[in-house]
């Protein structure tokens, strides 16, 4: 589907090798910062990236971003059934940050930090939340199952939403002075 997207949008001049090649970059980034911080469980980059690429080159760039990255990074790390709730995750996640863009776009604003932190912090729950549910293609789903399910995922939630919410506030100026650079080299 993603493919089908990307050639559409190259078909229709929204869309060319500069920017496939710059979501594969950024999609390779995802995979091995992922990789490598695979030990750490809760904390990933990834969530931070898609944002910042939402807020940047579009929520349609986003999605696919959103979409691709579990893929990928599951062909070096295992793919399952939580790959799929993983981008349904990652894909709403774009999709609600580029409805949003313009609340959380400016670098330097409070109010914008303040934005960006709460929605990543917001999404670290949610992302571990909606992968959860693939726990539930193997267990019956009971209020103790749920209860027990979204206990013990807890405590990686909240370091994920934490990580969102301090990349999003000390690493988007810098990161976003440099996607600008792209965007602007690129022609968008």
């Amino acid at each position: 589907m993603c493919g089908l997207e990307i050639m559409k949008m190259i078909e229709n001049n929204e869309f060319d090798t500069e920017h496939v090649v710059l979501m594969g970059v950024l999609i390779a980034f995802c995979v091995v910062s992922t990789t490598f911080l695979a030990s750490l469980p809760g904390v990933s980059i990834t969530p931070f990236i898609i944002i910042t690429a939402t807020i940047i080159f579009g929520r349609r760039f986003g999605i696919i971003m959103g979409v691709l990255i579990p893929v990928v990074t599951g062909l070096f790390l295992s793919l399952g059934i939580w790959t799929l709730f993983q981008m349904i995750s990652y894909g709403l996640m774009a999709f609600s940050a580029g409805i949003l863009l313009n609340l959380m776009r400016e670098p330097l604003q409070p109010k914008s930090s303040i934005i960006r932190a709460g929605f990543g912090f917001i999404w670290g729950f949610l992302i571990g939340w909606i992968t959860n549910l693939s726990m539930f293609m193997f267990v019956p789903l009971t209020l103790n199952s749920l209860i027990m399910t979204y206990s013990m995922g807890f405590i990686y939630d909240l370091i994920l939403a934490v990580t969102n919410a301090v990349l999003l506030v000390a690493l988007y100026p810098f990161f976003d002075r440099k996607f600008r650079r792209v965007k602007e080299n690129i022609s968008y």
